[in-house]
Formats: structure tokens, sequence, C-alpha cells
């Protein structure tokens, strides 16, 4: 089931192929002596890729270190290389273009003897790093149900309590699903972590379920900053817990 030659330390393809099949957190954290985020972390991969049982045991080690970032190292020698300034102008120019066309365009271009070309989930990291490196934006391919994305808006209003007249501020909590355009919004009297959770679920029962993947826009009472000087954030400890009661994957933003 796994490949021993596998040179990343933590397990995934197992830890993929246990949640495939249905497995809890802490069965796998048990059997696997891995922790609860990192099943997580790998729990948004499966479900942003969809892999079936047979995907994951065809991955490759190569495939596993693109998926995973922390332990990916890559040889561009051994592969065709996408032309992601012209892939990344097409997208920006012509909205109907995807990313499984244009790496189906790819793997079209011809290739030296030797050269091999990225599998699909590959093509997608690499395309995600150029756009970040370069400071792009890029046209998101959001299926329905996927994700949902969250955050505190900028502004705030006020109410005003027709008994007393007492005047309150109001923090708009702001949830929308991409795909369809839908939006569930709420006033909270603070931004404090029992009504941003509070707030979520209302949104899952206005939207009908949970998504697979919520993205908190860097919202203080979701992420906080890895180290100083960083561009990547991980989730905190409560939210953590909250994703992983509700079975979504919860994906911190870059700042």
């Amino acid at each position: 089931m796994v490949n021993k030659g596998d040179p990343q330390m933590t397990d995934y393809r197992s830890i993929l192929l246990w949640l495939h099949d249905g497995r809890s957190y802490t069965q796998i954290a048990s059997y696997l002596g891995c922790s609860r985020r990192t099943i997580s972390h790998a729990r948004t991969v499966l479900d942003a890729q969809g892999f079936s049982a047979a995907d994951i045991t065809a991955l490759s080690t190569t495939d596993l270190e693109i998926l995973f970032p922390d332990h990916r190292r890559r040889d561009p020698g051994r592969f065709v290389q996408p032309d992601f300034e012209a892939i990344a102008h097409r997208r920006k120019t012509r909205t109907r273009i995807t990313r499984k066309v244009e790496w189906e365009r790819y793997r079209k271009l011809p290739a030296a003897p030797g050269l091999e070309f990225y599998s699909y989930p590959q093509f997608c990291s690499l395309f995600d790093d150029y756009v970040h490196e370069h400071e792009l934006t890029t046209q998101l391919d959001h299926l329905p149900g996927e994700n949902m994305q969250v955050d505190w808006a900028g502004e705030t209003m006020t109410v005003v309590d027709p008994l007393s007249s007492q005047r309150y501020r109001v923090y708009l909590f702001v949830a929308s699903l991409p795909h369809s355009g839908m939006i569930y919004a709420c006033g909270c009297l603070d931004m404090r972590m029992r009504n941003w959770l509070a707030s979520h679920q209302q949104a899952f029962r206005y939207f009908g379920g949970v998504p697979r993947v919520v993205i908190p826009d860097n919202a203080a009472t979701a992420t906080s900053q890895v180290a100083q000087g960083t561009r990547v954030r991980d989730l905190t400890d409560e939210y953590f817990k909250f994703s992983t009661h509700f079975g979504f994957g919860a994906v911190a933003a870059r700042s």
C-alpha cells in the first residue's frame, strides 16, 4: 500500500487512503503517529483533488511532494516546462479557459526524449506558485459546494435599541459561496471567537450544508502569522477543533 522508498517523513499516501476509507482522525493519528493538523491538511487536499483509492495508490513520490509543499523537491530538468506566462495571459483575457484545458494543451507540447509531463496536481501547484511569485491574480475554478469564504467586513454598522435608545456598534460577518455567488451576512456585537463560530453555524444552516473547505481571509479570529516577516498563516487551535468537529477543511489564506 505504501511506497517504502518514499523519502517523505510523513506518510501522506497512507493518510489519504485511510481518509478515503472513512477512518476517523483519531484512528489515523493513533495508527500512523501523525498530528490531527496533518490529517486535516491531507483531508483538504483529498477533497480538493477528488482522488479515488486507485488515484491515491498511483501517486508518485513527485506527486506527493507537489501536493504537500513542505516536503516537495523539484527537478525541472526531468519535465517539459509549461509556459506559465502565456497561460496566465490566456486565463486573464479568456474567462472560460480552465486549468484542466491548459493542462491538456500542455500535454500536447513536443517533448525531448526522456522528459516527462507534469501531472495535473503538479501543474496546478506550479501555476499557483507562478501567480504568487509574480504577484498576479488568476481566475479560480470553483465547484458547487467546494468552498465557502468567510471574513469580518471592513466597515461596521450602528444599531439603536428602540426602548433605551442605546447605540451599539455591530461587526458584520460575511460568508460567500464563490460558485453560486450566494452570500450570508449577520451582525455581531464583537469579533470574538464565540460569535465567529456561531456565525459559521448560522451560515451552514442558511446554505443548507457544510462545504468541503472554508477559507478565512486572514481573520485574526481564525488565523495567526506563523512567524514575523512571513506571509504564511496557520489556524488557531480553537478554529482547528471547530473545523474538525464539523468535518470541513480550513485553509488559511496568505497575508
